[in-house]
């Protein structure tokens, strides 16, 4: 049985899927790889701004708390088109000799689709990002 998700993959072209209201509810490999262009970046250090264009609007980061002896950061999502509300991240990298850990925990609470839905969304766009830094990285 072919999946809806392994349908969207197999596209060349960004694709986002939106709902009713016009919320990204799912985005292709083709969109996740996107998402590591380089955003718009307003400001430095703490309270910084990291501005993320997408097709319906787009997602406003803030860096709020940044440790780099522990290679950790945490920010929160002040502005979004997507199905997340209070949303807060931590992102901990650690040295593991040949390659590089990342743990990346986000807490939200969906807006508009099930929890479920919301989860899954945020671990694709997670793991969309780190196969996107990875490859920028590899090049």
């Amino acid at each position: 049985m072919v999946t809806t998700d392994r349908v969207l993959d197999a596209l060349p072209a960004n694709v986002a899927v939106l709902d009713a209201d016009g919320k990204i509810v799912s985005v292709n490999d083709g969109w996740r790889r996107f998402g590591y262009v380089p955003p718009e970046v307003r400001g430095s250090g703490l309270g910084a701004d990291r501005v993320i264009a997408l097709p319906n609007g787009a997602v406003v980061e803030r860096l709020t708390w940044l440790d780099p002896e522990a290679m950790a950061f945490s920010y929160t999502i002040i502005a979004s088109p997507l199905p997340f509300d209070r949303y807060v991240a931590t992102v901990k990298l650690s040295d593991q000799g040949d390659k590089t850990g990342i743990v990346w925990e986000g807490n939200f609470q969906a807006d508009g689709v099930s929890e479920e839905d919301a989860s899954t969304m945020a671990n694709k766009i997670y793991t969309g990002a780190i196969k996107g830094f990875k490859k920028a990285l590899e090049a």
